[in-house]
């Protein structure tokens, strides 16, 4: 490959990386994967927004973290990751809007002092965890992603009701 095709082939995932980051689509797919795993773990989803980015988020009913809850707070954080990736399989896409995701994981081994081995061991159970229930409501995510692009926002209970007539995969 010579230097200009680097530099063409690095202009089009930037220019693609830039299109998916505005895209409102994907960002209602990935609230969708957080909110159907919050409910799963019964985390209380209040509301499920995708205004633009950085402008959305799925909030949950006030729940403290705690050593305890760590695997679900992961697996939900992972749960916009997954919920992208399924819907392009590009893992550069998925990735997009999962910076604050990011800082939250950081922020939560931070604060309960997991080591570098335990965020490892809890990542990868949280992947595994995450992916497995995308897949499993994944009808579910795509309906409320459609709502949520279609009105900007849905309540957690009409997530909830949806969440309740969709077979689960």
């Amino acid at each position: 490959m010579d230097p200009q095709e680097i530099i063409d082939a690095h202009d089009r995932l930037e220019r693609r990386l830039r299109d998916a980051f505005d895209d409102r689509k994907l960002l209602s797919i990935h609230e969708a994967g957080h909110a159907v795993i919050a409910e799963h773990f019964k985390m209380d989803v209040v509301l499920v927004q995708a205004i633009a980015p950085n402008k959305s988020f799925t909030q949950i009913r006030d729940r403290r973290p705690t050593k305890e809850t760590l695997l679900e707070d992961v697996t939900m954080a992972l749960g916009g990751y997954y919920a992208a990736f399924k819907e392009t399989e590009d893992d550069a896409m998925a990735r997009v809007h999962c910076g604050i995701d990011n800082q939250f994981l950081f922020e939560l081994f931070t604060a309960f002092s997991v080591s570098p081995e335990e965020q490892q061991e809890l990542m990868s159970r949280g992947q595994a965890l995450s992916k497995e229930l995308v897949e499993r409501y994944w009808l579910a995510v795509k309906k409320i992603a459609d709502e949520v692009f279609e009105y900007v926002q849905i309540s957690g209970a009409r997530a909830r009701e949806i969440l309740s007539q969709m077979p689960s995969s």
